[in-house]
């Protein structure tokens, strides 16, 4: 979608019950997150009746935070039914650009659900608030068993290098034992950001080895000169 520019948008909408209403939305997407949102609401007026409608949707604002000109949000169209309890029936969508090309792939459904993804904005109908739960629910027993593997081995290590006065190692020893307490109540990986976090402490966990003292071989033989 080109900035600064007056896109059209028309839906073939019934409501099986007549209380349905479809709202659409553009947004640019941060990882998560939404920006630059612009909406428009359609409201079915004969329960059961196919009807259709249209409005336009403005690309204002669209790029103005891109990076250097080249790195670009991307946009997401989304259609949901903001009344609790209420049905709709999309039987087909078009956006049409200024220039009159429909700029959506499989608008009318031909293809299935293809290039759509369902989900929902009450999160915890699909994520579990336990990141021990989730990972067993995700992963199995073997998914469970070696993320505590993991982190405890690191948080082992941290710990012998703690008594070895390292001090960088009570840093890292404090963020595992923070994260796996935290743990308990949040699913604190499914944060692309956190988990990436997470694994880098891991990693500096498991370096902290105990190395063989100066001048001796690894099998404690002295290599010092008399």
């Amino acid at each position: 979608m080109r900035p600064d520019q007056q896109y059209r948008i028309f839906v073939a909408l019934r409501s099986p019950d007549g209380k349905g209403v479809l709202s659409v939305t553009r947004c640019e997407k941060m990882l998560l997150y939404s920006a630059n949102c612009r909406d428009t609401t359609f409201r079915s007026h004969i329960p059961g009746t196919w009807e259709d409608f249209g409005a336009a949707i403005s690309t204002a604002g669209r790029d103005e935070d891109a990076t250097l000109r080249w790195f670009k949000r991307p946009v997401e169209l989304a259609l949901f039914d903001p009344v609790p309890g209420s049905t709709i029936e999309i039987g087909h969508i078009r956006m049409l650009d200024p220039q009159g090309h429909d700029i959506l792939a499989n608008g009318d459904f031909s293809q299935g659900t293809e290039r759509w993804y369902f989900t929902d904005d009450v999160h915890l109908i699909w994520r579990i608030k336990d990141q021990y739960f989730m990972s067993l629910f995700e992963s199995g027993a073997l998914g469970l068993a070696s993320f505590v593997l993991l982190a405890g081995t690191a948080l082992t290590r941290a710990v012998r290098a703690m008594a070895r006065g390292d001090q960088m190692a009570a840093a890292v020893a404090a963020a595992l034992v923070a994260f796996l307490f935290s743990g308990v109540f949040e699913y604190p990986l499914e944060v692309p950001r956190l988990a990436a976090l997470f694994y880098i402490i891991v990693f500096c966990g498991l370096t902290m080895t105990q190395l063989p003292a100066p001048g001796r071989e690894a099998n404690g033989s002295d290599r010092s000169l008399p």
